[in-house]
């Protein structure tokens, strides 16, 4: 009876053995299954991520991964595959940065175009700004790039000053040659209307003869000439004019008194004949001007008078 006894609980130890390992073999199979279903889904999030081409998006998906750490860091296994495919994509930022950065930083040294230096400026300051807003680096790494921006807005500042030097350099340069240029200008102008004013300055002559009644004629330069004859004169006088202008004049001269006399004459750019007579009054005539109208001139006192009540003093090249 004992025997039999101690044979049953030989039994059900067995069992009982049986039992555990099956149940440890199952628990190690879900355990297992676990680990693989968390590798996929890391696996699928990277695949989602490279995938996806917006910026904003690919953030999104990184800052999600980080914060499910606790759900991929209990198990070894999947621990590992977490760490390494959270690294893979944060590189993914780095590299974008990197790139952004290399393009922009060059040597302008030599360059003239301000808008260029300007553009790869901003391109700098803008691609900071994504880096510290993003927040996927760390704050050794995050200063390491501000460090590298800023040396390279610096050269670019610098050039944009000397640029913007040159050019107002330049603009001063050509403006004072246009300055030049027109104060050249003028003068050549103001030498020439001085040599046409000497060119188409008077020339006068004005003779007369006496016996008994006089005769004279007047010419001068600017297209003016008289001629006539007028009442008794007695004397002969000469003029000449002091200036470079090839003037004479020659008349009879009056006695002082009271004379009347009359002539007539020409003009062929205008002028004057009439008839006056007083003291001092020498020479006396009328003509037909250019308006074909009859003008009157007087001839007093070394001032020629004409109906227009215009006058001119001929004292100035007559000489006695």
């Amino acid at each position: 009876m004992m025997r039999k006894n101690k044979l049953s609980a030989i039994m059900m130890v067995l069992v009982l053995v049986m039992a555990a390992a099956l149940t440890g073999c199952s628990d190690k199979k879900a355990k297992e299954q676990e680990i693989q279903n968390k590798v996929a889904a890391i696996d699928t999030a990277y695949e989602a991520f490279t995938a996806e081409a917006d910026h904003a998006k690919k953030l999104e998906a990184y800052k999600t991964m980080v914060s499910e750490d606790e759900s991929y860091t209990e198990e070894d296994a999947v621990k590992e595959k977490y760490t390494a495919v959270l690294a893979d994509m944060k590189k993914a930022f780095t590299d974008e940065y990197d790139s952004t950065i290399a393009e922009n930083t060059v040597d302008v040294s030599k360059e003239e175009d301000e808008k260029k230096v300007s553009t790869y400026k901003d391109n700098l300051t803008k691609a900071l700004g994504t880096i510290k807003a993003d927040a996927v680096c760390t704050d050794e790494e995050i200063t390491a790039y501000e460090a590298s921006v800023n040396a390279a807005v610096k050269t670019y500042d610098d050039r944009v000053t000397a640029i913007k030097k040159a050019a107002a350099e330049k603009k001063a340069e050509e403006e004072a040659k246009a300055k030049k240029e027109s104060e050249k200008t003028a003068a050549a102008a103001e030498a020439e209307a001085t040599e046409a004013a000497k060119s188409s300055g008077s020339s006068s002559s004005y003779s007369s003869s006496s016996s008994g009644d006089s005769s004279y004629s007047y010419s001068d330069n600017s297209g003016s000439s008289y001629s006539g004859s007028s009442g008794s004169s007695n004397n002969d006088y000469a003029y000449e004019d002091d200036d470079d202008d090839d003037d004479s004049y020659s008349s009879g001269s009056d006695n002082g008194s009271s004379s009347s006399s009359s002539s007539s004459g020409s003009e062929s750019s205008g002028g004057s004949s009439g008839s006056e007579s007083g003291n001092h009054t020498w020479a006396t005539g009328s003509m037909t001007g250019d308006d074909g109208q009859e003008h009157e001139f007087t001839i007093k006192d070394n001032i020629l008078y004409n109906d227009e009540g215009e006058s001119e003093d001929i004292s100035a090249w007559v000489a006695h």
